[in-house]
């Protein structure tokens, strides 16, 4: 008998002639995200925070937010982009099935971008780019990207329960390829409920784990369900990606057990800990951090649980790297270790306890800043001093540095008392560094307010949110700037104090307020003036603390045209 190979033709008349449609459409969004890279590394090598001098507010407000990787106006880009070749040749009301798969490529083809960007380092990034700079556009990149997959199953299911034609039960549940896509949806969903604000933050475990999962099972099955198949290039590069990723956390990662630890935990929260030099690199640059984990990489947890940001408070040249960390307890007095043990939103490092170094990570702290910068000036409140320490040494180490003063906001005493202590212990004086233009400036009071500018809102309630970088915890959100509040700062009869530190080794450097208002533009005063006809790459603002302390120093940057680092708290 005669028998014919069917043709190609043949071959697609069965799939029908938009079963190929989307082919093209995957691969150029591979190519956009290829693109978007390519203006990402040259945006951080070349682009500039701020606009020259003669820009608007409104104008140096758009280059900081470009330059920052915002994530509005960078998915507002991609948005364009992806979107522009979207609807294209075929029909929507005749041919709806072709735009619904393209959604469900689309997510799928965006997932080698989110997991190159998730990188830990990212080597092609690392020089001009930390990755706690892209966490918020991962957050809201990865929730476009779940949320078109799901709009994908959603789309199919109420278009086969709609059509009379055919079984929404054989469409969905008997066709295995369907059935596995069903599967994906509701993995999802569930996703997306565990990553909504007081969920994440009440059990933020719960959703790290959810997180990793369901992206792995995205990666997985969605290459089972879809038709044409993403196998190819989509699947490879995910699962090269996700080798990198896996590498990243095992060469990385190295056994760590604690030198010392000082706490006082009948005072403060606050507390120093000393980690063996030899577990990071021999050079580091100023604020970067170091993630820990309590686990080896032998088990599972390590890959399943958070590992646990900190700051280095130290300089490459010191001989122990210190952290200056603040733990959370519910509890007073003498149980208070043991709520600190048991509280799961609380990392309490002990001694004679094994952890794992998972790796050591640069700041977001650009280079010209470091070698150029010489008007500085470091605002930080509660654990965010152990970012602004190691910034401020570093330039007060430097000859050519004209003005700089770090302010730091905290509640009591006992805080003040933990870091002096720590430079005492690592025999850091600034004996001879005393100077009119530089100063260690220090606010103490739980009542003390914040004097804001006339147009600035009286109240501004921070946001509590989960913090994925960092320390601070509920205690550093009482420093809220909408506690500071200069019509209550001398209230209950106080009189302002000012002392100087209790140790002669420090000179006039460090200079202690107590019951005192603060207000940004008096303190910074000189600093402002100082701007004034330098380059704009020699002066600097950096800040770390509570979100409203951030708004508020991020707005005087904007309005006065000066370059601003921040160490952003939050996943």
């Amino acid at each position: 008998m005669d028998t014919k190979e069917p043709s190609l033709n043949t071959f697609v008349k069965r799939h029908s002639e938009t079963h190929f449609a989307n082919i093209k459409y995957g691969y150029y969004v591979l190519v956009i995200s290829l693109v978007y890279l390519v203006g990402l590394v040259l945006l951080r090598a070349f682009g500039t925070r701020t606009a020259g001098r003669s820009g608007s507010q409104l104008r140096n407000k758009v280059i900081y937010r470009i330059y920052s990787i915002d994530p509005a106006i960078h998915l507002a880009i991609l948005f364009l982009a992806l979107l522009a070749p979207f609807y294209y040749h075929y029909s929507l009301t005749t041919q709806t099935a072709v735009y619904l798969k393209r959604l469900g490529r689309l997510s799928y083809a965006l997932v080698p971008l989110n997991l190159f960007l998730t990188l830990r380092p990212n080597w092609i990034l690392r020089k001009n780019c930390a990755y706690t700079d892209l966490i918020p556009f991962h957050k809201w990149f990865s929730r476009f990207i779940t949320v078109i997959g799901l709009l994908h199953g959603i789309f199919f299911i109420v278009k086969w329960a709609m059509d009379d034609t055919v079984s929404l039960k054989q469409k969905l549940i008997l066709k295995t390829f369907n059935l596995v896509g069903f599967l994906v949806s509701i993995l999802i969903l569930f996703l997306l409920i565990c990553s909504i604000g007081p969920i994440r933050r009440y059990n933020y475990r719960l959703f790290y784990i959810v997180h990793n999962l369901v992206n792995l099972a995205f990666i997985l099955l969605v290459p089972i369900h879809s038709r044409p198949g993403v196998k190819f290039p989509f699947l490879l590069l995910n699962c090269i990606l996700l080798f990198f990723h896996i590498i990243n956390r095992v060469i990385f990662a190295k056994p760590l057990i604690l030198l010392s630890k000082n706490s006082n935990y009948t005072k403060t929260n606050l507390v120093h800990v000393k980690l063996p030099r030899a577990v990071i690199p021999d050079f580091f640059e100023p604020g970067s951090h170091i993630r820990i984990s309590p686990y080896r990489i032998i088990n599972p947890l390590y890959w399943l649980l958070p590992s646990h940001p900190y700051t280095i408070a130290s300089l490459a040249e010191d001989s122990s790297i210190d952290l200056i960390i603040k733990e959370t307890s519910t509890i007073e007095g003498a149980s208070q270790i043991e709520s600190l043990r048991s509280n799961p939103k609380s990392f309490y490092l002990e001694q004679e306890t094994s952890y794992t170094l998972v790796g050591c990570y640069p700041p977001s702290v650009p280079e010209k800043c470091l070698s150029q910068g010489t008007n500085i000036a470091i605002v930080c409140g509660g654990s965010g001093i152990s970012f602004g320490l190691p910034v401020f040494r570093y330039f007060l180490n430097k000859e050519d540095v004209k003005y700089l003063k770090i302010i730091w906001l905290i509640k009591s005493r006992s805080e003040y008392e933990l870091v002096l202590n720590y430079l005492e212990a690592n025999d850091i004086n600034f004996e001879n560094a005393s100077s009119n233009n530089k100063k260690f400036l220090i606010f103490i009071s739980g009542n003390y307010l914040v004097e804001t500018r006339p147009n600035e809102a009286p109240n501004i309630e921070d946001e509590n949110p989960d913090y994925e970088m960092g320390s601070f915890t509920n205690e550093d959100e009482d420093l809220s700037i909408s506690n500071f509040n200069s019509q209550n700062a001398y209230s209950n009869g106080n009189t302002p104090e000012t002392s100087h530190s209790p140790t002669a080794k420090n000179g006039n450097l460090i200079e202690v307020k107590s019951k005192h208002s603060f207000t940004l533009h008096k303190e910074l005063r000189e600093f402002q003036n100082g701007n004034s006809g330098k380059d704009k790459d020699q002066t600097w603002l950096f800040s770390c603390g509570p979100p409203s302390l951030l708004r508020l120093t991020q707005e005087y940057c904007h309005d006065e045209n000066i370059n601003y680092v921040c160490e952003t708290y939050g996943l």
